[in-house]
Protein backbone atom coordinates (compact mmCIF):
# COMPACT_ATOMS: atom_id res chain seq x y z
CA UNK A 1 0.00 0.00 0.00
CA UNK A 2 2.41 2.54 1.02
CA UNK A 3 4.88 1.77 -2.29
CA UNK A 4 2.18 3.55 -3.77
CA UNK A 5 2.98 7.17 -2.09
CA UNK A 6 5.30 9.22 -3.91
CA UNK A 7 8.69 9.03 -2.25
CA UNK A 8 8.58 13.26 -2.56
CA UNK A 9 5.16 13.32 -0.52
CA UNK A 10 6.92 10.75 1.94
CA UNK A 11 9.81 13.70 2.42
CA UNK A 12 7.87 16.45 2.67
CA UNK A 13 5.26 14.41 5.82
CA UNK A 14 8.26 12.64 7.50
CA UNK A 15 10.09 16.26 7.40
CA UNK A 16 7.97 17.19 10.65
CA UNK A 17 8.70 14.20 12.49
CA UNK A 18 10.70 14.01 15.66
CA UNK A 19 14.21 11.58 15.50
CA UNK A 20 12.50 9.04 17.62
CA UNK A 21 9.46 9.03 15.23
CA UNK A 22 11.51 8.36 12.32
CA UNK A 23 13.53 5.91 14.22
CA UNK A 24 10.32 3.83 14.34
CA UNK A 25 9.22 4.63 10.80
CA UNK A 26 12.24 3.16 9.87
CA UNK A 27 10.94 0.35 10.67
CA UNK A 28 7.22 0.33 9.44
CA UNK A 29 8.73 -1.29 5.89
CA UNK A 30 10.68 -0.93 3.07
CA UNK A 31 8.60 2.15 1.55
CA UNK A 32 9.38 4.38 4.70
CA UNK A 33 13.17 3.50 5.52
CA UNK A 34 15.15 5.27 3.04
CA UNK A 35 13.07 8.54 3.63
CA UNK A 36 13.24 8.03 7.23
CA UNK A 37 17.03 7.36 6.98
CA UNK A 38 18.03 10.44 5.35
CA UNK A 39 16.28 12.73 7.27
CA UNK A 40 17.79 10.82 10.62
CA UNK A 41 21.07 11.13 9.47
CA UNK A 42 21.22 14.07 7.09
CA UNK A 43 22.24 16.41 10.45
CA UNK A 44 24.37 14.54 12.97
CA UNK A 45 24.30 17.12 15.71
CA UNK A 46 26.15 15.01 19.13
CA UNK A 47 26.48 18.40 20.51
CA UNK A 48 23.78 17.80 23.24
CA UNK A 49 24.45 14.40 23.93
CA UNK A 50 26.19 13.92 27.28
CA UNK A 51 26.35 10.01 27.32
CA UNK A 52 29.82 9.18 25.92
CA UNK A 53 28.97 5.67 24.68
CA UNK A 54 25.91 7.15 22.58
CA UNK A 55 28.47 9.45 21.43
CA UNK A 56 30.92 6.04 20.52
CA UNK A 57 28.26 4.21 19.11
CA UNK A 58 27.31 7.58 16.32
CA UNK A 59 31.08 7.25 15.22
CA UNK A 60 31.22 3.71 15.07
CA UNK A 61 27.84 2.98 13.29
CA UNK A 62 29.87 5.81 10.37
CA UNK A 63 32.60 4.39 10.55
CA UNK A 64 31.33 1.08 9.79
CA UNK A 65 28.42 1.81 7.22
CA UNK A 66 29.33 3.87 4.17
CA UNK A 67 25.90 3.66 3.11
CA UNK A 68 24.59 6.34 6.30
CA UNK A 69 27.99 8.23 6.76
CA UNK A 70 27.36 9.06 2.87
CA UNK A 71 23.65 10.49 3.91
CA UNK A 72 25.04 12.99 6.57
CA UNK A 73 24.87 16.44 5.27
CA UNK A 74 25.62 18.35 8.94
CA UNK A 75 27.88 17.07 11.30
CA UNK A 76 28.93 18.18 15.13
CA UNK A 77 30.64 16.33 17.42
CA UNK A 78 32.25 18.06 20.50
CA UNK A 79 34.62 14.95 21.57
CA UNK A 80 36.37 12.73 19.91
CA UNK A 81 37.91 11.05 22.79
CA UNK A 82 35.39 8.83 24.04
CA UNK A 83 34.49 4.91 24.85
CA UNK A 84 34.74 2.19 22.69
CA UNK A 85 31.49 0.89 21.36
CA UNK A 86 32.73 -2.61 22.17
CA UNK A 87 33.76 -2.59 25.06
CA UNK A 88 33.14 1.33 26.23
CA UNK A 89 36.39 1.39 28.19
CA UNK A 90 38.98 1.59 25.64
CA UNK A 91 39.60 5.48 24.02
CA UNK A 92 37.63 5.56 20.58
CA UNK A 93 40.99 5.20 18.20
CA UNK A 94 41.48 8.33 15.65
CA UNK A 95 41.19 5.60 12.80
CA UNK A 96 37.20 5.40 13.82
CA UNK A 97 37.03 8.92 13.64
CA UNK A 98 39.09 9.51 10.52
CA UNK A 99 37.27 6.81 9.00
CA UNK A 100 33.94 8.20 9.62
CA UNK A 101 34.61 11.49 8.11
CA UNK A 102 36.45 10.36 4.94
CA UNK A 103 32.52 8.20 4.39
CA UNK A 104 31.17 11.52 4.73
CA UNK A 105 31.53 12.11 1.14
CA UNK A 106 28.58 14.89 1.28
CA UNK A 107 29.44 16.53 3.84
CA UNK A 108 28.63 20.42 3.32
CA UNK A 109 28.68 21.70 7.48
CA UNK A 110 31.39 20.53 10.27
CA UNK A 111 31.56 21.35 13.75
CA UNK A 112 33.85 19.72 16.50
CA UNK A 113 36.61 21.00 18.73
CA UNK A 114 39.96 21.09 17.60
CA UNK A 115 41.71 19.80 14.05
CA UNK A 116 43.58 17.24 13.57
CA UNK A 117 45.25 16.61 10.50
CA UNK A 118 45.41 13.32 10.91
CA UNK A 119 41.75 12.86 10.56
CA UNK A 120 41.24 14.36 7.42
CA UNK A 121 43.88 12.84 5.74
CA UNK A 122 41.65 11.09 3.32
CA UNK A 123 38.04 13.17 3.23
CA UNK A 124 36.84 14.60 0.17
CA UNK A 125 33.98 16.63 1.40
CA UNK A 126 33.69 20.32 0.08
CA UNK A 127 32.48 22.04 3.29
CA UNK A 128 30.29 25.39 3.07
CA UNK A 129 30.56 26.00 6.88
CA UNK A 130 33.49 24.75 9.71
CA UNK A 131 33.27 25.58 13.14
CA UNK A 132 35.85 24.92 15.28
CA UNK A 133 36.00 24.80 19.00
CA UNK A 134 39.36 25.65 19.39
CA UNK A 135 39.56 27.95 23.10
CA UNK A 136 44.15 27.60 22.49
CA UNK A 137 45.91 27.00 19.77
CA UNK A 138 49.73 26.96 18.45
CA UNK A 139 50.76 28.40 15.61
CA UNK A 140 51.63 25.06 14.28
CA UNK A 141 47.71 24.18 14.43
CA UNK A 142 46.54 27.12 12.78
CA UNK A 143 49.51 26.18 9.90
CA UNK A 144 47.83 22.63 9.72
CA UNK A 145 44.59 24.28 9.16
CA UNK A 146 44.74 27.12 6.85
CA UNK A 147 47.52 24.15 4.49
CA UNK A 148 43.85 22.01 4.59
CA UNK A 149 41.59 24.94 3.71
CA UNK A 150 43.73 25.64 0.82
CA UNK A 151 41.56 22.56 -0.94
CA UNK A 152 38.23 23.95 0.56
CA UNK A 153 37.33 26.58 -2.48
CA UNK A 154 33.50 26.59 -1.54
CA UNK A 155 33.64 27.12 2.06
CA UNK A 156 31.45 30.28 2.77
CA UNK A 157 31.61 30.67 6.48
CA UNK A 158 34.23 29.68 8.86
CA UNK A 159 33.98 30.44 12.98
CA UNK A 160 36.41 30.31 16.00
CA UNK A 161 33.79 31.01 18.39
CA UNK A 162 35.84 30.11 21.27
CA UNK A 163 39.27 30.97 20.75
CA UNK A 164 41.62 33.40 22.34
CA UNK A 165 45.35 33.50 20.34
CA UNK A 166 48.36 34.13 23.14
CA UNK A 167 50.40 36.95 21.80
CA UNK A 168 53.14 35.24 20.00
CA UNK A 169 50.49 33.95 18.12
CA UNK A 170 48.69 37.09 17.36
CA UNK A 171 51.97 38.88 16.55
CA UNK A 172 52.73 35.85 13.84
CA UNK A 173 49.27 36.43 12.10
CA UNK A 174 49.39 40.04 12.01
CA UNK A 175 53.24 39.94 11.38
CA UNK A 176 53.32 42.55 13.89
CA UNK A 177 55.63 41.03 16.34
CA UNK A 178 59.43 40.09 16.09
CA UNK A 179 58.88 36.70 14.89
CA UNK A 180 58.01 38.12 11.37
CA UNK A 181 59.91 41.07 11.48
CA UNK A 182 63.15 40.02 12.34
CA UNK A 183 63.25 36.86 9.95
CA UNK A 184 62.38 36.27 6.07
CA UNK A 185 61.48 32.64 4.54
CA UNK A 186 65.17 32.05 3.95
CA UNK A 187 66.73 32.74 7.34
CA UNK A 188 68.28 29.26 8.32
CA UNK A 189 68.29 31.51 12.05
CA UNK A 190 64.14 31.91 12.19
CA UNK A 191 62.54 29.18 14.26
CA UNK A 192 60.91 26.13 12.57
CA UNK A 193 57.19 27.53 12.67
CA UNK A 194 58.09 30.81 11.52
CA UNK A 195 59.91 29.54 8.46
CA UNK A 196 57.27 27.21 7.60
CA UNK A 197 53.92 30.19 8.03
CA UNK A 198 56.36 32.71 6.09
CA UNK A 199 56.93 30.33 3.65
CA UNK A 200 52.92 29.48 3.52
CA UNK A 201 51.41 31.98 0.73
CA UNK A 202 47.27 30.43 2.43
CA UNK A 203 46.77 34.91 2.60
CA UNK A 204 46.31 35.55 -0.94
CA UNK A 205 44.77 32.16 -2.18
CA UNK A 206 42.89 30.86 0.83
CA UNK A 207 38.76 30.74 0.84
CA UNK A 208 37.91 32.84 -2.25
CA UNK A 209 34.57 32.70 -1.40
CA UNK A 210 34.57 33.20 2.13
CA UNK A 211 31.28 35.34 2.45
CA UNK A 212 31.14 34.99 6.97
CA UNK A 213 33.93 35.35 9.65
CA UNK A 214 34.22 34.61 13.42
CA UNK A 215 37.38 34.45 15.67
CA UNK A 216 39.70 36.62 17.01
CA UNK A 217 40.65 40.44 15.47
CA UNK A 218 43.95 39.06 14.06
CA UNK A 219 42.41 35.82 12.65
CA UNK A 220 39.90 38.24 11.10
CA UNK A 221 42.36 40.93 9.64
CA UNK A 222 44.67 37.93 8.57
CA UNK A 223 41.92 36.37 6.29
CA UNK A 224 39.37 39.53 5.70
CA UNK A 225 41.63 41.16 3.07
CA UNK A 226 40.62 40.24 -0.52
CA UNK A 227 37.91 37.64 0.07
CA UNK A 228 33.66 38.60 -0.50
CA UNK A 229 33.03 39.17 3.49
CA UNK A 230 29.90 40.09 4.38
CA UNK A 231 29.17 39.61 8.02
CA UNK A 232 32.26 39.76 10.32
CA UNK A 233 32.01 38.38 13.98
CA UNK A 234 34.86 39.79 15.91
CA UNK A 235 36.29 39.28 19.49
CA UNK A 236 38.43 42.00 20.90
CA UNK A 237 40.96 40.18 23.11
CA UNK A 238 43.32 42.99 23.59
CA UNK A 239 43.41 46.75 24.25
CA UNK A 240 44.96 50.19 22.81
CA UNK A 241 47.55 49.70 25.77
CA UNK A 242 48.71 46.43 24.90
CA UNK A 243 48.56 46.27 20.84
CA UNK A 244 45.39 46.79 19.94
CA UNK A 245 45.62 49.21 16.65
CA UNK A 246 41.60 49.83 16.23
CA UNK A 247 42.53 52.34 12.82
CA UNK A 248 44.74 49.58 11.60
CA UNK A 249 42.55 46.84 11.98
CA UNK A 250 39.52 48.46 10.21
CA UNK A 251 41.55 49.58 7.19
CA UNK A 252 42.14 46.06 7.23
CA UNK A 253 39.03 44.85 7.09
CA UNK A 254 37.62 47.43 4.67
CA UNK A 255 39.92 45.80 1.84
CA UNK A 256 37.36 43.23 1.50
CA UNK A 257 35.73 42.53 -1.73
CA UNK A 258 31.84 42.55 -0.80
CA UNK A 259 30.78 45.69 1.03
CA UNK A 260 30.58 44.27 5.05
CA UNK A 261 26.88 44.52 5.94
CA UNK A 262 27.01 43.03 9.52
CA UNK A 263 29.42 43.63 12.03
CA UNK A 264 29.53 42.10 15.67
CA UNK A 265 32.21 43.00 17.97
CA UNK A 266 32.74 41.04 21.28
CA UNK A 267 34.16 41.58 24.42
CA UNK A 268 34.47 39.11 27.71
CA UNK A 269 35.19 39.23 31.06
CA UNK A 270 37.77 36.65 30.90
CA UNK A 271 39.94 39.38 28.67
CA UNK A 272 37.87 43.02 29.47
CA UNK A 273 38.31 45.66 26.96
CA UNK A 274 38.43 49.19 28.97
CA UNK A 275 36.04 51.87 27.71
CA UNK A 276 38.24 53.93 25.81
CA UNK A 277 39.69 50.82 23.53
CA UNK A 278 35.74 49.64 22.86
CA UNK A 279 35.18 53.57 21.94
CA UNK A 280 37.91 53.47 19.40
CA UNK A 281 36.89 50.60 17.60
CA UNK A 282 33.65 51.39 17.83
CA UNK A 283 34.76 54.98 16.07
CA UNK A 284 37.04 53.18 13.29
CA UNK A 285 34.23 50.75 12.29
CA UNK A 286 32.43 53.48 11.66
CA UNK A 287 35.16 55.28 9.19
CA UNK A 288 36.17 52.36 7.30
CA UNK A 289 32.65 50.38 7.29
CA UNK A 290 30.37 52.67 8.18
CA UNK A 291 28.87 53.87 4.43
CA UNK A 292 28.00 49.90 3.84
CA UNK A 293 27.57 48.56 7.50
CA UNK A 294 23.43 47.42 8.44
CA UNK A 295 24.14 45.84 10.92
CA UNK A 296 26.03 46.46 14.04
CA UNK A 297 26.20 44.10 17.24
CA UNK A 298 28.51 44.96 20.44
CA UNK A 299 28.66 42.55 23.54
CA UNK A 300 30.54 44.30 26.45
CA UNK A 301 31.44 44.32 30.09
CA UNK A 302 30.91 47.61 30.32
CA UNK A 303 28.25 49.18 32.54
CA UNK A 304 25.25 50.22 30.32
CA UNK A 305 25.63 53.70 31.06
CA UNK A 306 29.36 54.02 29.78
CA UNK A 307 28.08 52.05 26.50
CA UNK A 308 25.31 54.18 25.86
CA UNK A 309 27.22 57.53 26.13
CA UNK A 310 29.79 55.18 23.52
CA UNK A 311 27.19 54.15 21.19
CA UNK A 312 25.63 58.54 20.88
CA UNK A 313 29.28 59.46 20.12
CA UNK A 314 29.76 56.94 17.39
CA UNK A 315 26.41 56.86 15.53
CA UNK A 316 27.22 59.55 13.45
CA UNK A 317 29.54 57.52 11.42
CA UNK A 318 27.41 54.58 10.65
CA UNK A 319 25.14 56.11 7.55
CA UNK A 320 23.22 53.10 6.51
CA UNK A 321 22.75 51.43 9.71
CA UNK A 322 19.29 49.59 10.26
CA UNK A 323 19.84 47.58 13.21
CA UNK A 324 21.85 48.04 16.86
CA UNK A 325 22.04 45.28 18.81
CA UNK A 326 23.72 45.09 22.31
CA UNK A 327 24.60 42.40 24.53
CA UNK A 328 25.97 42.18 28.24
CA UNK A 329 28.97 40.21 27.94
CA UNK A 330 29.10 36.64 30.37
CA UNK A 331 29.75 38.26 33.96
CA UNK A 332 29.82 42.04 33.02
CA UNK A 333 27.73 44.60 34.94
CA UNK A 334 23.59 44.13 35.26
CA UNK A 335 21.12 46.90 35.91
CA UNK A 336 18.37 45.14 37.55
CA UNK A 337 15.76 45.86 35.78
CA UNK A 338 13.34 46.74 39.03
CA UNK A 339 15.60 49.82 39.49
CA UNK A 340 14.53 53.69 38.99
CA UNK A 341 16.62 55.03 35.59
CA UNK A 342 16.63 59.06 34.95
CA UNK A 343 16.71 60.66 31.82
CA UNK A 344 19.41 62.56 30.45
CA UNK A 345 18.65 66.00 30.77
CA UNK A 346 21.20 67.03 27.81
CA UNK A 347 22.66 64.81 24.78
CA UNK A 348 24.77 62.04 25.74
CA UNK A 349 28.07 62.14 24.00
CA UNK A 350 31.32 60.40 25.24
CA UNK A 351 32.76 63.49 26.33
CA UNK A 352 29.50 65.00 28.20
CA UNK A 353 30.03 66.21 31.96
CA UNK A 354 26.09 65.90 32.83
CA UNK A 355 25.78 64.11 36.28
CA UNK A 356 25.69 60.69 36.29
CA UNK A 357 21.84 59.70 35.04
CA UNK A 358 20.87 58.24 38.26
CA UNK A 359 21.28 61.21 40.09
CA UNK A 360 18.40 62.92 37.86
CA UNK A 361 14.36 62.11 38.36
CA UNK A 362 13.96 58.21 38.81
CA UNK A 363 12.01 56.50 35.80
CA UNK A 364 11.12 53.31 34.43
CA UNK A 365 14.00 51.76 32.35
CA UNK A 366 11.60 51.31 28.74
CA UNK A 367 11.32 55.66 29.54
CA UNK A 368 14.81 55.92 29.78
CA UNK A 369 15.17 53.81 26.74
CA UNK A 370 12.76 55.61 24.29
CA UNK A 371 14.45 58.78 25.22
CA UNK A 372 17.62 57.34 23.98
CA UNK A 373 16.44 55.96 21.43
CA UNK A 374 15.65 59.68 19.94
CA UNK A 375 19.14 60.89 20.27
CA UNK A 376 20.19 57.73 18.69
CA UNK A 377 17.58 58.37 16.06
CA UNK A 378 18.59 62.18 15.23
CA UNK A 379 22.51 60.83 15.18
CA UNK A 380 21.35 58.16 12.68
CA UNK A 381 18.42 58.31 10.77
CA UNK A 382 18.54 54.83 9.39
CA UNK A 383 18.26 53.62 12.15
CA UNK A 384 15.11 51.23 12.47
CA UNK A 385 15.69 48.60 14.94
CA UNK A 386 17.40 48.74 18.09
CA UNK A 387 18.04 45.69 20.97
CA UNK A 388 18.89 47.11 24.76
CA UNK A 389 21.35 45.25 26.99
CA UNK A 390 18.04 44.93 29.18
CA UNK A 391 16.48 42.12 26.56
CA UNK A 392 14.42 45.02 25.30
CA UNK A 393 13.72 44.89 21.43
CA UNK A 394 12.58 48.61 19.96
CA UNK A 395 11.04 49.49 16.76
CA UNK A 396 11.88 52.72 14.78
CA UNK A 397 9.37 54.01 12.13
CA UNK A 398 9.29 57.45 10.27
CA UNK A 399 5.54 59.46 10.72
CA UNK A 400 4.89 62.68 9.60
CA UNK A 401 4.99 64.10 12.98
CA UNK A 402 8.60 62.26 13.40
CA UNK A 403 9.83 58.98 14.33
CA UNK A 404 7.42 56.18 16.60
CA UNK A 405 9.11 54.30 19.22
CA UNK A 406 7.37 51.06 19.51
CA UNK A 407 8.33 48.59 22.32
CA UNK A 408 8.40 45.03 20.00
CA UNK A 409 9.56 42.30 23.11
CA UNK A 410 11.88 40.86 24.84
CA UNK A 411 14.74 38.95 23.12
Amino acid sequence: MFTKIPPELLNAMFAYVSPPGLASLARVCKSFLQPSRVLLYSNVDLMPVTNQKHVAACIHTLASKRDLAKLVRRFACNSITEAHPASFTSPLSTVSFAIALSNMTDLVSLKVQRFDPSYFLHTTFQLQSLTLLWETVTPEDLQGIFAWLTGQTSLTSLCFPNLTLDERTSDILSGAGNALSEHTSDDPQAPDYVQSLLSFSFVSRLLPRLKRLHGPSSIVAALAPGRPLDSITMHIHSTIYNGLRPSALMSVISQVTNPVSHLAIITTSRNPVDARSLERVLMAAGAELGSSLKVVEVESTLEDEVLFKQIYGVLVRYRALHTLRLWRASGAYLTPPATPCAIPTTPITPTSSTPSTRANTAIPLRTLERALLGQWHRQCSALRSVTFPSGHRWRITDDVGGPIFTFVGFV
